[in-house]
């Protein structure tokens, strides 16, 4: 079986107390589009209230629309999810497909439709970005990143739009556990302006604190850069050492250290390209979720020739509306409207923020359209 197949194969048997999660992210770089699409299954741990429950859920981001981004799910009885073959992967969710390669379906709500048609090249290997210390930290949760930067070709029918997509890049990773992160803070980016072929995901991570008891666990933080050179802080030192900051309700920064370089990376999107949504965790608790595939990002680089010598500035470069931004915990985001947990979709999409001409929404640049959430 190939590794990537064997990644996604589903790993819940039954047990109460679960949830398991393929999702997918496809970019559309020229058009400054994006696309989310989730398949999961939850079951509450003993004792705690709620149902069993298989979701499929599904985002649409687009720069230039006046609706930068909406996203809604469809909630399925757990026996609706046909978890296939052990020998080989391919889970059904009511009318959604998802196997070695491909990914279909159709999704509604009252204010929106998707349909999906989509195949990619599965990889050839699996990509690891956690260091070991962050794995034993988080067994209460497991990510498995099947498909790393794959390339989507098919076609979506958003709103009864189609739009027919031509080596998207893009990545569908698998995530499953007893317990979901207490706080997580993700960044990927696969095209940056300056370097087409470059590639970023950094992440911050505190796991729940089930996963060691009575020990306080702490935030580690990986960051990974790719490009002619490769900047991997993924090393337990480098992830404990490395940082990711808040700087405003909707923009993160992650700075990341070795003895010769230093990345620092920033993300940042408008409210109005932000997603909301509530997660719950197998034992009760509520998360809140706000994520943006446009969102902005800048990475700067300094150096030194030796160690302790003066840093001096290197490269910076940076994509516009082409990165994944997730701000994932206890509580919400300023100015991100969330789908509730027992609910499909915001009951009235008015609720939803609106990008203002002037605000914050963005800034011209000399030969560049401004886009949601763009900085000087």
């Amino acid at each position: 079986m190939n590794p990537s197949e064997s990644a996604n194969i589903p790993r819940w048997c039954g047990q109460h107390g679960y949830y398991e999660v393929w999702f997918l992210v496809v970019f559309e770089p020229e058009t400054e589009r994006a696309y989310w699409l989730r398949y999961s299954l939850f079951t509450p741990a003993p004792g705690i209230e709620g149902t069993s429950k298989a979701v499929v859920w599904t985002a649409c981001f687009d720069a230039a629309a006046t609706e930068a981004a909406f996203g809604f799910k469809n909630t399925y009885n757990l026996h609706e999810l046909d978890r296939g073959l052990t020998a080989q992967f391919g889970i059904e969710i009511g009318p959604c497909r998802l196997g070695h390669g491909y990914a279909e379906g159709h999704a509604a709500s009252e204010w929106h439709h998707l349909r999906w048609d989509l195949t990619f090249e599965p990889a050839a290997e699996v990509v690891s970005r956690e260091p070991a210390l962050a794995a034993m930290l988080a067994a209460a949760t497991i990510v498995e990143r099947a498909n790393a930067e794959v390339l989507f070709n098919g076609r979506l029918v958003v709103d009864g739009v189609e739009r027919v997509l031509e080596n998207a890049p893009g990545i569908q990773y698998h995530i499953h556990g007893t317990a979901r992160p207490e706080s997580l803070r993700w960044l990927y980016c696969a095209k940056f302006d300056q370097h087409p072929n470059a590639l970023l995901e950094a992440y911050s991570v505190v796991p729940s604190g089930r996963a060691m008891g009575v020990i306080a666990v702490p935030e580690v933080t990986p960051v990974y850069w790719r490009d002619a050179e490769v900047f991997d802080g993924t090393s337990a030192t480098a992830a404990l050492a490395s940082s990711c900051e808040r700087v405003g309700p909707h923009e993160l920064r992650f700075i990341s250290r070795s003895p010769l370089r230093t990345l620092t990376a920033r993300a940042w999107a408008d409210p109005a390209a932000f997603v909301g949504y509530v997660y719950r965790d197998p034992g009760g608790r509520d998360l809140y979720v706000a994520q943006s595939d446009i969102a902005s990002c800048e990475v700067e680089f300094h150096h030194r020739r030796f160690p302790f010598g003066e840093w001096q500035r290197g490269e910076r470069v940076t994509s516009h509306a082409g990165a994944a931004l997730e701000i994932h915990g206890t509580d919400p985001v300023q100015g991100i409207a969330y789908i509730p947990w027992d609910a499909d979709h915001l009951e009235d999409p008015v609720l939803k923020p609106v990008r203002e001409e002037g605000g914050d929404s963005g800034h011209p640049q000399a030969g560049k359209p401004t886009y949601p959430g763009q900085r000087p």
